[in-house]
């Protein structure tokens, strides 16, 4: 592996300068140049501090929209893209909160936006013929998560995870963990389960990601 040049941080930031060319093809060759540069010497722009971080906090949802399946999807994005987990409890308000690299937080907050609208939209959709709701939406996260992973783990050469984010566990703000997966406690029916798993491979994941 070539060893890191000294000034390779800063040929890689007047590049990302040129990366907001309002000319196209100026702009499409900077950013390639820093994706070849960054594969060269086996390195981040977090590495060379170059990433700032962000945190999102995403409310915990009740009523009717309200599962496991929530919290599955997150703990599946958030290994995939390499973020660190934590749920926060402030009264009786509820969150979890994701944590990482700018980039990387702003492609999770819209892809997690996008599916939660559909796996909302599509449950409710479904609900008059399923047997079993919860067990419905699990089956589709089963269903598109294959698809899911690949497509996060595209942006981890850019904001490779930490060491403490490897296995995300969501844990309270007093440090306890929670370590019970849906599948460890929620009986899942598993004809509605399979239901889902057909209709969310079906459903799109190639979102743009990392713009």
């Amino acid at each position: 592996m070539p060893a890191i040049p000294p000034k390779l941080a800063q040929t890689i930031r007047n590049l990302m300068q040129l990366a907001e060319s309002p000319y196209a093809a100026e702009a499409r060759s900077a950013r390639r140049k820093v994706d070849g540069l960054l594969s060269k010497y086996a390195t981040s722009l977090e590495e060379l501090g170059l990433a700032g971080r962000s945190e999102w906090d995403i409310p915990v949802l009740d009523g009717d929209d309200a599962g496991p399946w929530q919290e599955r999807l997150l703990k599946i994005m958030s290994r995939a893209a390499g973020v660190e987990a934590s749920v926060l409890n402030r009264g009786s308000a509820r969150s979890y909160r994701l944590s990482g690299p700018e980039s990387t937080i702003a492609s999770l907050a819209a892809l997690y936006g996008y599916l939660e609208n559909r796996l909302l939209t599509i449950s409710s959709e479904f609900a008059p013929c399923i047997d079993d709701l919860e067990s419905f939406r699990l089956g589709i996260l089963e269903g598109i998560t294959p698809r899911l992973e690949a497509l996060l783990i595209r942006i981890r050469r850019l904001a490779p995870r930490s060491p403490k984010a490897c296995e995300p566990v969501f844990a309270d703000a007093a440090g306890a963990e929670e370590t019970e997966e849906w599948d460890d406690w929620y009986g899942v029916d598993e004809n509605s389960c399979g239901l889902g798993r057909a209709v969310g491979r079906k459903i799109p994941v190639n979102l743009p990601i990392g713009t």
